[in-house]
This record gives C-alpha cells, structure tokens and sequence, in this order.
C-alpha cells in the first residue's frame, strides 16, 4: 500500500513538471510573437494625465474612466492645467425597455441600452479627437418572483457596458491620435481676380 501511494505520488510530480514545462514553453511561444492581452493599448502620451470633464469624477462613469485609464498606463488629474489632454464626455446615458411580455401582460425580458458621447480636446480647447459616441446593448430575461436578483443583474449588465464602453473609447482616442483627421484650410478672405 505505501508503494502504490509512493508511485503515485511521483507521477503526481511528473506530470506536474511536464505541464510547467509546457505552459513556460506557450507562454514563451505567445511573448515571441507579439501576442498581447485583448484591450491592452499601447497609450499616445497625449493620454497619459488626462482631466476629465462633464461626469462626476466619484460618480459611476469618472470611476470607470479612472480605472480603464490606470489600466492601460494613464492617470485622471485633477486640473485642466495639469493636464496633456481633456476628455469631454458630451453623454452618458442608459435606457430599459421592454422586448417581450407573457400571456398576461407582465414584462419578461429587457433591452438595457447605453450610449457614451465623448471628445478629446487640448488643454487650450482645440479639437484633438472628434466627437463620437459608443451605443451597446444588451438583453436579459426578467422573473418577477426574483425581483431583487434580476435588479442586480441590470446594475451589473450596465456597469459592464459602462466598462465595455469605456476600453473603447480608449482605442479609439488612440485611433484619432495616431491618424489625426487633417483640418481643411481656412478660406481666405480675398476673392480671386477675374
């Protein structure tokens, strides 16, 4: 009985130090060739002390902007002098509304619907990165026995969104800082001569 539990005991070990061996030998693979966590950017300096304004900075949003930022290398300042860019949020918006009903008319699934409006700015006001906006939606079922479940289910599906929402901004502030979109010439005043 010790023999086979000894003998076990040392495949246990082997086969441990097999699948180090091959998880190193992947993750070896995977740093050679470039691979890279989905959502990770690399950040243009312009983002990297941002001031933000049009949200509350404790509020859901300025606390989602502040995290997405901290997790890609940037940081939220506090003032505009502070800062290498500020991101306008222009909206921030959510909406229920319901998609289906039962035989008797109670509401059982939802479309939660969320839109992020946003532009990036130089501290002196000129335009960096257009305005856009980010909408996403979402679904779930909904049990009126279970009403305080599924009203923690609608507070999580929005901050995911709000989350979701707010990585992509981030890539595109990127896009726009990295292929800026010229700016037409100004009309001068004089008219040509005929």
């Amino acid at each position: 009985m010790t023999r086979s539990f000894f003998y076990t005991q040392r495949q246990r070990v082997v086969y441990t130090v097999v699948a180090l061996i091959l998880c190193t030998g992947v993750m070896a693979l995977f740093a050679g060739c470039g691979f890279r966590l989905r959502g990770s950017i690399d950040l243009p300096s312009e983002l990297t002390e941002v001031a933000i304004q049009g949200t509350r900075p404790n509020g859901e949003l300025g606390i989602a902007l502040r995290n997405g930022l901290s997790r890609v290398g940037g940081q939220v300042v506090d003032s505009v002098r502070n800062a290498r860019s500020v991101l306008v949020i222009t909206q921030d918006s959510s909406e229920r509304r319901v998609l289906s009903v039962d035989s008797i008319g109670q509401a059982n699934e939802y479309e939660l619907a969320y839109t992020l409006g946003f532009r990036l700015d130089d501290p002196d006001g000129t335009n960096r990165v257009v305005q856009q906006s980010i909408s996403l939606r979402r679904q779930y079922r909904y049990d009126p026995t279970q009403t305080l479940a599924k009203a923690d289910e609608e507070v999580r599906l929005l901050r995911e969104m709000r989350e979701d929402a707010v990585r992509q901004m981030l890539r595109r502030l990127k896009a726009g800082l990295d292929n800026p979109v010229p700016t037409p010439p100004k009309a001068s005043s004089s008219a040509p001569a005929s």
